[in-house]
């Protein structure tokens, strides 16, 4: 049983499964007693050999083509998708989608862990996962809003302070929800000071630090992200972000600027949301190394 959380580490810092760790996390869940948790990681195993994974691409791609071509119902698309899922639980593309759907159909609370666990374990999908969870809560309430599906979810224990705080720090983010700062950032100190290993709530606080203008605190954490996330476009982002609430020179942002352009990071997450959401980045937004380069973010 002690073996169970390191490795689980290991996973989160490895940001995706292999076959070799899957295996001894499978083994021990085994020893700990947590038999069916060991059976589905043998059955992810098996499909990470690949053999079914072409097919699962070819589901994934006919649900694309349906949903972009409009001939298809939500159902035919939802069906292509949970075929996907199906044939390769790693496909975290199709997987974060298929989730996107299933929402439509009313809130089930293990549709937005699974989506946050999803992300947890490859944290390439924190643009998108941001998306999708301002479309399910237009789906629930007609509003693109992320607060109150945070007030949704009912569950007691870890995983549901867990999701309440990384959906309030989404709703800080997007919905100047500023009177959820500092019990948020409370929380999310209090949730990595229990599990350390844990990339995505470090990224998500290390934005709430930059928005408390806890900008000392913001820098340590951010040496341990691109530590820990080499190559995270979220954590160049943050270094921007703090670069410039330092009101550091503009020659040494512009780099930052450039890397993020070069990480195609998106900067957007609704049509109503756009870089003046920042106001750190007010002061240079005019200047002529600036402009292109946060237009071009804007736009993607």
């Amino acid at each position: 049983a002690e073996a169970v959380q390191p490795l689980e580490a290991v996973f989160r810092a490895a940001q995706r499964l292999d076959a070799r760790a899957a295996g001894l996390l499978a083994e021990a869940h085994a020893r700990a007693g947590h038999a069916k948790l060991a059976e589905d990681l043998r059955a992810w195993i098996a499909l990470l050999g690949g053999s079914k994974a072409a097919e699962a691409r070819q589901w994934r791609q006919r649900a694309w083509d349906l949903e972009r071509a409009r001939s298809g119902g939500r159902v035919e698309v939802l069906s292509a998708l949970e075929q996907a899922v199906r044939l390769d639980p790693l496909d975290h593309v199709s997987r974060a989608k298929w989730l996107r759907f299933r929402s439509a159909q009313g809130l089930d609370e293990r549709l937005v862990l699974d989506l946050l666990r999803t992300t947890s374990f490859d944290l390439r999908l924190l643009p998108s996962t941001w998306r999708d969870l301002l479309h399910i809560s237009r789906g629930l309430d007609r509003e693109p809003f992320v607060g109150p599906l945070s007030q949704r979810l009912r569950g007691e224990g870890r995983e549901a302070r867990w999701a309440r705080c990384l959906l309030r720090a989404f709703a800080l983010t997007y919905e100047d929800r500023g009177e959820w700062l500092t019990p948020t950032l409370r929380e999310a100190t209090q949730l990595l000071d229990e599990d350390p290993a844990d990339l995505l709530l470090g990224l998500i606080r290390a934005g709430l630090l930059l928005r408390a203008g806890r900008l000392a605190e913001a820098e340590g954490a951010l040496t341990w992200l691109r530590r820990e996330l080499p190559e995270h476009s979220q954590v160049t982002f943050y270094e921007l972000l703090l670069g410039a609430a330092r009101r550091a020179p503009a020659e040494e942002l512009v780099p930052l600027l450039e890397r993020l352009e070069r990480e195609q990071f998106q900067l957007w997450a609704a049509k109503n949301w756009t870089v003046k959401h920042f106001p750190e980045l007010e002061p240079y937004a005019r200047l002529p190394a600036f402009k292109p380069l946060l237009g071009a973010l804007d736009r993607r």
